[in-house]
């Protein structure tokens, strides 16, 4: 499987990769047909469950599961009234927060990104464009593999589907809401990335009044962010409604060889979706720009705003379809695919 990527001559190459194919091609047929559960990621996941219970009564016998006011932790206030979509993503937002990873880990790494920009500043201008570079790739990452471990929504309701379906509310609204949850928290997420640009900006006092281009990258970022995390989600989700039995529900960590499949052929599908919605959008952003003759100057965040619209525009029928798919899913049929 691995020789065509270390063999120089033409011709064997061409023999080694058709064997390759060969073989990706029957695992793949033996993939799809797997109906039944995987006995060790089973076993794995009872592990997990009686870990995580015997961990809950150690803290629940120490007193330290609730504190004095009853919470588990602090949460934002839900007003009683207003739309029921702002509740989906309030309860989505209040998961997150109680399960305490990702609070701790945005404070963490927030402390640690201004740390790490201080000491690069004042050791040399080479140490900090190479924390700028590891600050850009770590959020290209993020942004398109951030649905992997980012999963408070959808792939967590599901599995209480009957609830869902008892909401007085359209499908699209309930796809709408669960995406909009999942998009601001990886937003806030990617957006920490940039506290390292500021913080080494903000060190040399007399380069902040010639930072304009730096300011209108900047602003590009913010602007590009929440849109590419709402398209990552959206696709998400749509594979959850589509094929829950190719998704792993919930938020517990599966594993085995079968998963590890199925990670790598959805997160394959949903890039090379991604990369095909991307394509107007990122057209008409260059046309623009081109047309201003510029890359720099106010006009990179206005056509970089012009594309996310059009972005937005392409996400609305599909977020409206994946509503109607919602409306006709049977919690039955759920349960049974998703086993």
């Amino acid at each position: 499987v691995v020789a065509p990527v270390v063999l120089a001559g033409r011709n064997d190459w061409l023999l080694l990769f058709a064997q390759a194919v060969a073989v990706l091609a029957v695992h793949y047929l033996w993939l799809i047909h797997i109906d039944s559960a995987f006995e060790e990621a089973a076993l794995e996941a009872t592990r997990s469950r009686a870990d995580r219970i015997q961990r809950f009564r150690t803290a629940q016998q120490t007193g330290k599961v609730r504190s004095r006011k009853g919470k588990l932790a602090w949460v934002p206030r839900l007003s009683p009234t207003g739309r029921p979509e702002t509740a989906i993503a309030w309860k989505n937002i209040v998961a997150a927060l109680r399960g305490g990873t990702w609070r701790t880990q945005f404070i963490m790494f927030m402390i640690a990104f201004v740390v790490m920009a201080i000491l690069a500043r004042r050791m040399s201008e080479g140490a900090s464009d190479f924390l700028m570079g590891i600050g850009v790739a770590w959020g290209g990452m993020l942004l398109f593999l951030g649905p992997l471990w980012m999963r408070y929504d959808l792939r967590l309701d599901l599995q209480q589907l009957e609830l869902i379906k008892a909401m007085p509310m359209k499908g699209w609204r309930v796809v709408a809401a669960e995406i909009s949850a999942v998009t601001l928290l990886q937003s806030l997420t990617v957006w920490l990335l940039m506290v390292m640009p500021v913080a080494i900006i903000l060190q040399s006092p007399e380069s902040i009044f010639n930072m304009t281009d730096s300011a209108q990258i900047l602003l590009s970022a913010v602007i590009v962010i929440p849109l590419v995390n709402a398209l990552m989600f959206t696709i998400a989700n749509g594979f959850a409604l589509l094929f829950p039995a190719w998704v792993r529900l919930g938020t517990e960590t599966r594993g085995g060889f079968d998963t590890m499949g199925q990670n790598l052929l959805t997160t394959g599908a949903t890039l090379l979706i991604a990369a095909v919605a991307m394509v107007f959008p990122v057209l008409l952003t260059l046309v623009l720009i081109w047309f201003s003759a510029s890359w720099t100057g106010w006009m990179l965040p206005v056509s970089v705003l012009a594309g996310g619209l059009l972005l937005l525009a392409e996400l609305a029928p599909v977020i409206l379809w994946l509503g109607g798919v919602l409306d006709r899913t049977d919690v039955n049929d759920v349960a049974t695919r998703s086993a």
